[in-house]
């Protein structure tokens, strides 16, 4: 379906500190720089540029890449060769390192690493986007929380990943004014707004996962259902990650395959809680790393069995780091979602926001798939 107008807001293109400003100086600046066409909408290929990089921002970025991406392949190497080559105690005293590694608690600097200038490079490598149509922004900023529905997975989330900083700093949501400060805040501006508080649902596996875990340090919590729904209780809005697993081992590079057809929990969830689902799209993602498995589906079979990803990956310099590719995250208007008791919800009202949510996600694929340089792409849902 078109579009009556169309957006795209350069998050790479944000003057440094600007995610450390106080919420309202923020928005002015953000909102300053939405780039929109209308009916129309924009040329092909116009939002595919690539943003510059310094050279130490870009080292910095491949760096820190390189080990959490690498870390679960280097420990698997050293723990073969230690207990082939080396003595007991070494072996022993290199289990006892990634038992730490994989266990030791994280801090809580989510909101640290939002407005620090690594967040900010990572932007810039990544050249990352947000992208919607019509009102669809304003819509999600009306709502006090939401579960954002993304897709699709590839080797890495990336652009998911990199969602969790910019929508802590750059996400909103519109608020009543409700004592005097408050008023005062909002004369001249029309609406008062408060930070988006935003979390990232992640494999349990993740959060085990030695070097790799550090992603969840941008502000994770685990996907599963009681997780997800224990923060909603707690006014967080949540992304997830559809295809999960499956997602790896459709890694296309010709077209999309986000496998979603029969993975109808999210639906139901948002039943259960009565949240309102975003559709989300990430383009870009496939891109970035190269992935190896056996054509016959054994290590998808065994992923799924340990809930753990197994196969191989390269990227840039056929190294574990990943390669330039532009990401932006597509957003479609929220599907509303009333709330009922569990044993109410019947098969037919599950299968009907599902299919909501992936028609939602196929109209935002083809809204903008031609402007942001793959116009040659067609969705495919398994």
């Amino acid at each position: 379906m078109a579009a009556s107008s169309y957006h795209v807001r350069d998050i790479f293109a944000l003057p440094d500190g600007t995610a450390k400003l106080d919420v309202m100086e923020r928005r002015k600046i953000v909102e300053g720089m939405v780039k929109s066409a209308g009916p129309e909408g924009f040329k092909e290929g116009a939002n595919a540029h690539t943003s510059t990089i310094s050279f130490v921002e870009e080292a910095a970025v491949c760096f820190v890449f390189f080990w959490m991406m690498g870390g679960p392949f280097i420990v698997l190497f050293l723990l073969l060769y230690t207990a082939i080559f080396s003595p007991i105690t070494h072996l022993l005293a290199l289990i006892a390192l990634v038992a730490f590694l994989s266990t030791h608690p994280l801090p809580d600097c989510g909101a640290a690493i939002a407005k620090s200038w690594f967040a900010q490079a990572t932007y810039k490598y990544f050249s990352y986007r947000f992208v919607w149509s019509d009102d669809a922004v304003d819509q999600i900023e009306s709502l006090p929380l939401y579960i954002g529905a993304g897709a699709p997975h590839g080797v890495m989330p990336f652009s998911n990943i990199l969602s969790i900083s910019a929508i802590n700093s750059y996400g909103y949501h519109k608020v009543s004014p409700t004592n005097g400060h408050a008023q005062k805040q909002a004369e001249g501006g029309g609406s008062l707004y408060e930070g988006r508080k935003f979390r990232g649902a992640a494999a349990s596996a993740l959060f085990r996962t030695p070097l790799l875990r550090y992603f969840t340090a941008t502000g994770c919590i685990d996907v599963s259902a009681k997780e997800i729904t224990k923060a909603v209780g707690k006014g967080f809005s949540i992304g997830i990650v559809v295809d999960g697993i499956a997602g790896i081992f459709r890694n296309n590079h010709d077209d999309e395959v986000v496998a979603i057809k029969d993975r109808k929990g999210l639906a139901k969830l948002a039943l259960r809680t009565g949240t309102p689902l975003v559709a989300a799209y990430s383009v870009g993602n496939t891109e970035v790393f190269r992935a190896g498995f056996d054509p016959w589906g054994g290590m998808e079979w065994l992923s799924r069995k340990l809930q753990a990803s197994l196969f191989f990956l390269w990227g840039r310099w056929y190294l574990p780091v990943p390669m330039r590719r532009n990401v932006a995250l597509l957003f479609g208007k929220p599907i509303m979602v009333k709330k009922k008791a569990p044993e109410d919800i019947t098969q037919a009202d599950v299968d009907e926001i599902h299919a909501k949510l992936l028609a939602s996600m196929r109209e935002i694929f083809d809204q903008h798939k031609c402007h942001l340089g793959i116009g040659h792409k067609k969705l495919v849902f398994e």
